[in-house]
């Protein structure tokens, strides 16, 4: 599998650990998040530098010209989108995808969330589960395709 022309874009990076990884391993891109964390400090010079504080606007990528050079170095043609426990933008990764041009996009949910709504509290972990079980066709819908591991044990 290539690599992505326009490297990779790790949303919601958290710890930084995945951008990390990757950069370690040779690949290019960025990791943001709205807030730099304690372990981004411990990483090597080249992590370091892949790790940004950015809050993520969307609405540039309607009208790119309004951009700023740092949103832009961002969402390079071809970019490969990343969701790693990214929340509340775990739903949207398929739509980011397709107005960004995305070469394609992973998406590792940790918790159920919904287009417009707050994480779905529910005790039936089934109900949660059954959220993720929409993403392909939401995905399908903007010509994207998915893959779908069900990692979550169903605790009674």
């Amino acid at each position: 599998w290539p690599r992505p022309s326009g490297g990779f874009l790790d949303l919601g990076c958290g710890n930084g650990s995945l951008t990390h990884i990757l950069s370690a391993e040779g690949h290019s891109g960025y990791g943001i998040d709205l807030r730099a964390r304690t372990s981004w400090a411990h990483y090597f010079d080249l992590s370091q530098a892949a790790l940004k504080v950015h809050a993520l606007n969307p609405t540039q990528l309607l009208s790119p010209d309004s951009s700023n050079d740092e949103e832009k170095s961002f969402w390079k043609p071809g970019v490969f989108l990343i969701g790693n426990h990214a929340d509340e933008l775990t739903p949207w990764l398929p739509v980011l995808a397709t107005l960004a041009g995305a070469s394609g996009y992973l998406s590792i949910p940790c918790c159920a969330w919904v287009l417009l709504v707050k994480l779905f509290a529910s005790a039936n972990c089934r109900i949660r589960i059954a959220l993720l079980d929409n993403l392909p066709d939401f995905a399908e819908k903007l010509d994207k395709k998915t893959v779908v591991d069900k990692i979550w044990p169903i605790l009674v």
